[in-house]
């Protein structure tokens, strides 16, 4: 193991990392040899996307000079490549060197957007009625989407839990009339 969602992949750990991670997680299958030229040219793009989702992601390295079994289950073609699995099965993958911005994009698709995260914890402090703490975590959610009327509005209960009441109004009023749902309602029902 390198770190707790990195590791190496060979024949005794396969199961475990690819089949049964990949139901919880995506696992990013990367191919590389240090025998052929840019072979490792992702790994360190690939530890920075994974230290970015310590949760989410896995990425399983197979140095094709020693797994060759491995790299042929996949009818690997080139280095550096990575095949991305989720519930076993491959889901996207990318070949050859990339810029770390086309990896990140690919890895994308498939990996929930930080604005989803942020809201999740949001949540969960809800239900533990951290509202101070939710604050924080819905601005930060915000920051990521400011035009989002869900983020807004969880926002908004947490200032009236806080009883930040003046900035509420201020909220509220830039959400727009499509938006205004029973959550909506219920939110300027509290407000007065």
């Amino acid at each position: 193991m390198l770190t707790d969602n990195i590791c190496d992949l060979n024949l005794e750990n396969f199961q475990a990392v690819v089949l049964d991670s990949s139901q919880e997680k995506l696992v990013a299958v990367e191919f590389w040899a240090d025998a052929v030229e840019g072979g490792m040219a992702l790994q360190e793009p690939l530890a920075r996307i994974a230290a970015d989702y310590p949760d989410d992601l896995i990425v399983a390295r197979v140095d094709c000079q020693t797994q060759q079994e491995i790299a042929g289950q996949f009818g690997i073609q080139s280095l550096p490549t990575v095949v991305l699995v989720k519930e076993s099965q491959p889901v996207g993958g990318i070949a050859g060197v990339q810029p770390e911005q086309a990896v990140r994009d690919e890895f994308a698709k498939h990996l929930p957007s930080v604005f989803d995260k942020k809201q999740a914890q949001a949540k969960a402090l809800f239900t533990e009625a951290n509202y101070a703490d939710a604050v924080v975590i819905c601005q930060e959610a915000l920051a990521f989407e400011p035009e989002n009327a869900e983020a807004k509005k969880m926002l908004a209960e947490a200032y009236i839990h806080t009883g930040n009441l003046s900035d509420v109004e201020s909220l509220l009023e830039t959400i727009g009339i499509v938006d205004q749902d029973a959550y909506y309602k219920s939110l300027l029902a509290q407000l007065e």
